[in-house]
């Protein structure tokens, strides 16, 4: 070969390799978009269509690269279409392989992926070979990697198509489906297989054991079918189908479920750990599952598509769950618009428990919004309860709940606004916000409480609480309904409200009713009694008692308590209508739950009697008694001690008595009065009621008494013993026995009370002038005494002088028997 040729050969090779480099970057391939959409349409069958730049490469491997395509309702950021070099060489174009990327397949869902191919001919889009696919699809947040491969053994129609996606932990499931695909059908099986229910959800009350799902998958151009749908949970099952109607627009689906027994305690963990514990063999420690659940999954967010219409009928017969059994659980909604309307979610809850929301959830950009109404009436709501919030404790009360509220919920936050809450009789109304922060108003009957605060990170609830309203009666009647005081006033209460390892605390607790104040902090156990520390200041109990002496006539003129925007601390409204005499008031501790409490008070009064550094532990027992012990006291110059309890219909108690003024008491009766001396004694003693007049008059026990150097006034025994000495009987009779004291070194006796009536047998009294004995009783409640008295003057040699008193017990009959005396100084 010359020179010449050569260079006519280079020349030539170089103007090649320039033409197949340059070339393509220099040509206008948007010339050929009409051809690329049409050819794909015809290949896919639905509707292609490029919006953005084509471009195009020969070297190394053909490549055509198409930029904001859509595919039906899909579209691609960019599409990659890589063409096999040896048939472009012979004139034939075979597509080999297809990157995707970007994708948006409506839903929210994502896809990027690669799609290996045989032979995809321009005419006619014939398949020849097989295919393999692999990439991620994205949906509601998560990444879930898919690969997928299929075949046409033969030569013939049907293409086996076999696909699997494999779901991110904690999920850690599988999808597959196998099937076989002609150009106008696909025919196969879908399945759903989930190593663990507990550990994909992340919660111990759903069973550790696999979740699997399957059923027939048939597909045409106007129909999509998963029908023989079969869900296997341990022994339970859920049955049902899914039909899409493809030829409309938008695209219609049918989900129908239905399950007989669905048990979700089968294999449950905190089920499991709960009978454990039951039966003693576990501790109450938090579960595997449970405790491993220490930081957020992923927001799972699937914005709702607007391209479909789906109707959900979701049933159930039972489910077992959390130890309960929810019957006949509904789900009736609707997709429409990209809204979902729910008709109903309706289920009979554990405490006989009727439950029903309806409303409407769509997907914002925030996130999902929801507006809508919820309705509970419980029978049994102790059992509720339990059931909702295991270890939130027993009680019986409330007896009845109802709940009726306007849910609105979006950016993270729920209110529930107005809310209407019936608990028994009571009756709230008001708001509840909930969201990283909380708040709530409610109004029970005037008493107005409200709450301002949220969960920290811990989880924890903190915040500030305030109660307050005209009458502290109302509020006590919240709890007991029959609570009547002598007097009403306003109150109001405030707190740090917190929560500590499931308890509710109320930390910096200050209440004020009328014009009694108690600091204190307060602990609520979820499975335990409420613990308290109280301290008080001096409180008068009178106007928290019920009143007494007239009848029930008055009733109907009971004024209204003082109003809420009456000021001043410590008013109080005119006294609600007296307790008829006769009438025993019980103890009203039936509302009241299990409670833990120290008390310590720097007085305690009632009418004229004052303890003073009182403390006690007071314990209720949330079944309408009350036990207290290690009470201490000061009063009248001495200290009492004692345990007791306090029932429903009234009290009992023991109390020790150590150096107690006696003249102090204000014993008085027939013109004596006991004006000093130092009393210590014991008593075992029980009464029913509340108001004073009740507690005497039911009065029952027996109290052993000691009074050491003391006075007696109204009896001048020394006096007495003279007159005698002087056979001075007339003068005593007629005026010696009255008037003057006498001192004793020692008043003893034991006292008996049946229902109000107190007796003595043995009441002995030991004085300088002589020695004292007495028996008789005292009708509290008739306000009568029936005493005879023995008077035996030292020194006389003379038997003892008789007196009797008869009659009303502040002024008796005064009878005297000196008749043996009178023999006695007659035979002298």
């Amino acid at each position: 070969m010359t020179g010449v040729s050569l260079k006519i050969a280079a020349a030539t090779l170089a103007g090649g390799v320039v033409a197949v480099l340059v070339v393509p970057a220099l040509m206008d391939w948007s010339s050929l978009r009409p051809g690329i959409e049409r050819t794909a349409t015809a290949a896919l069958g639905w509707p292609v269509s490029v919006s953005g730049p084509i471009s195009a490469r020969l070297v190394p491997d053909p490549v055509v690269i198409l930029e904001r395509v859509s595919v039906g309702t899909a579209g691609f950021e960019t599409v990659r279409l890589e063409f096999g070099i040896a048939p472009l060489l012979s004139g034939r174009i075979a597509l080999v392989g297809v990157g995707l990327s970007g994708g948006r397949l409506g839903g929210g869902a994502t896809l990027d992926g690669t799609i290996q191919l045989g032979e995809i001919f321009a005419a006619g889009g014939r398949l020849d070979g097989g295919f393999t696919a692999s990439g991620t699809l994205g949906l509601g947040g998560l990444s879930i990697p898919f690969e997928a491969e299929g075949a046409r053994p033969g030569g013939g129609p049907a293409i086996p198509v076999r696909a699997q996606l494999h779901l991110p932990s904690p999920v850690g499931g599988t999808i597959r489906l196998d099937s076989l695909v002609t150009a106008m059908r696909a025919d196969g099986r879908l399945s759903l297989e989930i190593p663990s229910l507990a550990r994909a959800v992340g919660t111990a009350d759903l069973p550790d054991a696999p979740l699997t799902a399957e059923g027939r998958l048939s597909v045409t151009p106007d129909e999509a079918a998963l029908q023989e749908i079969t869900v296997a949970l341990g022994e339970s099952r859920v049955g049902g189908e899914i039909v899409a109607i493809l030829g409309n627009n938008p695209v219609a689906i049918d989900v129908s479920l239905r399950a007989q027994t669905l048990d979700l305690d089968q294999g449950s963990p905190a089920a499991i750990k709960a009978r454990e514990v039951a039966e003693g063999k576990a501790s109450a420690d938090p579960t595997p599952i449970a405790a491993a659940k220490t930081t957020a999954a992923p927001a799972l967010r699937l914005p709702l598509p607007a391209n479909v219409t789906v109707n959900f009928d979701i049933a159930a017969d039972t489910i077992r769950w959390r130890g309960g059994v929810v019957r006949r659980p509904r789900l009736s909604a609707m997709l429409d618009g990209g809204v979902l309307n729910i008709s109903t979610v309706s289920a009979q809850l554990p405490g006989r428990t009727a439950m029903d929301l309806s409303g409407m959830l769509s997907m914002e950009e925030s996130g999902p919004s929801f507006s809508g109404k919820v309705k509970l009436e419980s029978a049994d709501p102790p059992r509720l309860r339990a059931w909702a919030w295991p270890g939130s404790g027993g009680g019986t009360w409330p007896s009845t709940a109802r709940l009726d509220a306007t849910l609105s919920g979006h950016d993270g936050r729920l209110d529930l606004s107005p809310l209407v809450l019936g608990l028994d009789d009571i009756r709230a109304t008001g708001a509840v916000s909930l969201s990283q922060s909380i708040t709530a108003r409610l109004s029970v009957r005037g008493i107005e409480a409200a709450f301002d605060g949220g969960r920290g990170d811990d989880g924890t609830l903190v915040g500030a609480l305030e109660v307050h309203g005209p009458s502290y009666a109302d509020a006590v009647r919240l709890l007991v309904a029959d609570y009547r005081p002598s007097r009403d006033g306003q109150m109001s209460a405030s707190a740090t409200l917190g929560s500590d390892s499931g308890a509710l605390t109320l930390d910096d607790l200050r209440l004020t009713a009328g014009s009694a104040q108690i600091d204190g902090r307060v602990r609520i156990e979820p499975d335990g009694p409420v613990h308290a520390e109280l301290n008080a200041g001096e409180v008068r109990l009178d106007p928290f008692l019920p009143p007494e002496g007239k009848t029930r006539i008055a009733m109907a003129a009971r004024p209204r308590p003082a109003a809420a925007g009456h000021s001043g601390r410590g008013d109080e409204s005119p006294p609600p209508p007296p307790v008829p005499r006769g009438h025993v008031e019980a103890i009203p501790l039936g509302g009241l739950p299990r409670a833990d409490m120290t008390i310590h008070a720097t007085a305690l009064m009632l009418k004229s009697w004052r303890l003073d550094n009182v403390s006690t532990h007071l314990a209720l027992t949330g079944s309408g008694s009350a036990t207290f012990d290690g009470l201490r006291a000061r009063t009248l110059g001495g200290t009492i001690e004692g345990s007791g309890r306090l029932m429903s219909g009234g009290l009992g108690g023991d109390l020790i008595l150590s150096g107690l003024d006696a003249g102090a008491l204000g014993l008085s009766a027939g013109g004596l009065s006991l004006a000093g001396g130092k009393l210590d004694g014991t008593a075992h003693l029980s009464t029913a009621g509340l108001a004073p007049a009740q507690l005497a008059t039911t009065l029952t026990g027996e109290i052993k008494i000691t009074i050491g150097d003391g006075l007696i006034r109204g009896f001048d025994l020394a006096e007495a013993n003279a007159r005698l000495e002087r056979r001075d009987m007339a003068g005593l009779l007629s005026g010696g026995l009255v008037g003057g004291t006498t001192r004793f070194s020692t008043l003893s006796g034991t006292i008996r009370a049946e229902k109000g009536v107190i007796s003595s047998r043995d009441l002995s009294l030991t004085a300088e002038g002589g020695r004292l004995t007495g028996t008789g009783n005292v009708d509290l409640g008739e306000n009568s005494v029936d005493a005879r008295v023995s008077v035996a003057p030292a020194g006389t040699g003379l038997p003892p002088l008789g007196i009797r008193l008869h009659g009303r017990l502040d002024t008796p009959d005064v009878v005297f028997d000196a008749n043996e005396i009178m023999r006695a100084m007659s035979k002298k």
